[in-house]
């Protein structure tokens, strides 16, 4: 988990909810593995979140070269 704040968190009492006690944001992420014939591979990636951070940054891109 990466938090905002603090390190400390709680679980809440449906048992699956993890929150930083200081309630500020906080992000997990988790990879899918499969190991075969004895080599891990990473079947996930940060594409998606990838995707997200440069969004901005690509509609922006796409605007200045529509305009012209």
């Amino acid at each position: 988990m990466i938090n905002r704040g603090t390190a400390q968190v709680g679980t809440d009492a449906d048992g699956w909810t993890v929150r930083a006690a200081d309630g500020l944001p906080s992000a997990h992420y988790e990879h899918m593995v499969v190991v075969r014939d004895g080599e891990a591979e990473v079947l996930s990636d940060f594409k998606c979140i990838e995707d997200v951070i440069e969004a901005p940054y690509k509609i922006d891109a796409l605007k200045e070269t529509t305009t012209r």
